[in-house]
């Protein structure tokens, strides 16, 4: 039994719809004469958290429902929930200081307790508790394809999905082969719902932006260069650059809505950073923890120190958590986090 084939085609389907244009009907009959370029088309059409698992999910042999499988395609399901409620709050964030939005305070005690210490329970609640205030104030999404795509059906399946993480997890357990296979084919399936339900990302692009230089001749307007890597799994590598006359915030990671504009961007930070462009300095005491790689929240807690709280972070790449201390705008990211925690419970 080849599993992945069915989600891949089905996700595909899915995406062709975000780009008629580029997915044209003799481009696709190309694509699918060459059984290993489907997945690949499926994998960088998603933002590179994503992509990078489900690279790894469908590198695993598919004839195979066993374990490893099935804690990938946990992986893959914790890693796509953990990114979707990361935009969601961003945005929370954005909203609420402007004022556009209401935050239930049923929604601000349960982020309150949660959000220290994330788990894919975490997610899952988030996501749920996100939508619903943005359906209950008719709010829009800075991709509003969210309120169609993000419904009762979705939330359902989420639910659904950190208790049997978490029997799986437990060293206590140890669940039939018969089992794993049914949970397997279970999970593959809600996988396949969740992304056909964000296809729609293919419409935007995760930047993150390095540095951004001005440019400005007499009697003309200023324009800003910013350059950034496009953070997909093809593009990755790859420095580029955006000149726009208006400018968006360097050293950030973020969501754009088109490759040529930074004027309509979804700031990720400090939720979601890019190591990348950090200079290690050989003197430093601390360079052993800087690792080059796209970094997501974890969690933190509050030290004696004179530093406050202590920020973790897990890579895409490396699966270990890691504290960022030594990066040389930590002290930033720390003030956004506390400025972000401090706007939602409020």
């Amino acid at each position: 039994m080849q599993i992945n084939d069915n989600l891949i085609r089905e996700v595909f389907d899915e995406i062709v719809k975000y780009n008629p244009e580029y997915y044209t009907d003799d481009f696709i009959n190309k694509l699918r004469l060459e059984r290993r370029r489907v997945p690949l088309e499926v994998c960088s059409a998603f933002p590179l958290p994503i992509g990078n698992e489900l690279q790894i999910l469908f590198a695993i042999d598919e004839r195979k429902l066993d374990l490893n499988r099935l804690k990938q395609l946990f992986k893959t399901m914790e890693r796509t929930v953990q990114f979707i409620s990361f935009i969601m709050l961003s945005q929370l964030w954005v909203d609420k200081s402007a004022g556009k939005i209401t935050i239930p305070q049923e929604f601000s005690k349960e982020f309150d307790k949660r959000f220290r210490s994330l788990s894919l329970g975490t997610y899952t609640c988030m996501i749920k508790g996100m939508g619903e205030i943005y359906s209950d104030q008719n709010a829009e999404w800075f991709m509003p394809e969210m309120k169609e795509q993000f419904t009762d059906e979705l939330y359902k399946s989420l639910n659904l999905w950190p208790k049997d993480r978490n029997l799986i997890d437990h060293h206590d357990i140890n669940p039939s082969s018969e089992g794993i296979e049914r949970l397997c084919l279970e999970y593959e399936d809600m996988l396949t719902l969740l992304l056909k339900r964000i296809a729609f990302l293919l419409k935007y692009k995760l930047i993150s932006i390095n540095e951004i230089n001005i440019s400005k001749a007499r009697n003309k307007t200023a324009k800003f260069a910013h350059r950034v890597n496009f953070l997909d799994t093809i593009s990755h590598n790859n420095t580029e650059e955006i000149a726009d006359y208006t400018y968006t915030d360097c050293r950030s990671v973020g969501l754009t809505k088109s490759i040529n504009s930074v004027k309509e961007f979804l700031n990720l930070s400090p939720l979601v950073i890019d190591t990348h462009s950090e200079v290690l300095n050989s003197t430093s005491k601390n360079k052993y923890v800087l690792k080059k790689d796209i970094f997501m929240y974890t969690g933190s807690n509050v030290c004696t120190e004179t530093k406050g709280d202590r920020l973790y972070y897990a890579g895409i790449t490396a699966e270990e958590q890691y504290d960022l201390r030594a990066l040389s705008n930590y002290d930033e990211l720390l003030f956004e986090y506390k400025e972000l925690v401090k706007t939602i419970l409020s």
